[in-house]
């Protein structure tokens, strides 16, 4: 009997929360198929490193690197190389980010994420933490 290897997955591990801003923050989610190295789920269609490569073709991955998404628009999360800040995509400029930093590091935006074990039933009822 063949073994099909699309059931047998599993989260990696994943921070999804609001910090500073009405959409929730999806960051490091990737499936992995069992069998496969960590490094391979790198290499994954919408993992990081697919993620890069769309950020590259509209923004500049030497300044900023993707980290993550918004959970509702989709747009990126990024990490400023330069000075650690944390960013959001702009919305309506492809390749730009906001002018504000939403954090002033990775640590600190996984430190204000807020990810209350609630937090599925609060964004069913459309409320913003």
């Amino acid at each position: 009997m063949k073994k099909n290897m699309d059931i047998n997955l599993f989260w990696h591990p994943c921070i999804r929360g609001y910090c500073n801003t009405k959409e929730s923050i999806v960051l490091f989610s990737v499936l992995k198929k069992e069998g496969d190295s960590s490094d391979e789920i790198l290499f994954y269609e919408n993992s990081l490193i697919s993620m890069a490569k769309d950020w590259e073709e509209i923004g500049d991955i030497k300044k900023f690197i993707p980290i993550g998404w918004l959970g509702y628009s989709g747009g990126y999360v990024l990490y400023e190389v330069s000075s650690h800040n944390i960013f959001l995509e702009n919305m309506d400029v492809d390749g730009e980010v906001e002018d504000k930093p939403i954090a002033n590091s990775l640590k600190e935006l996984i430190n204000n994420m807020n990810v209350n074990p609630n937090i599925r039933e609060k964004e069913k009822n459309k409320c913003c933490l």
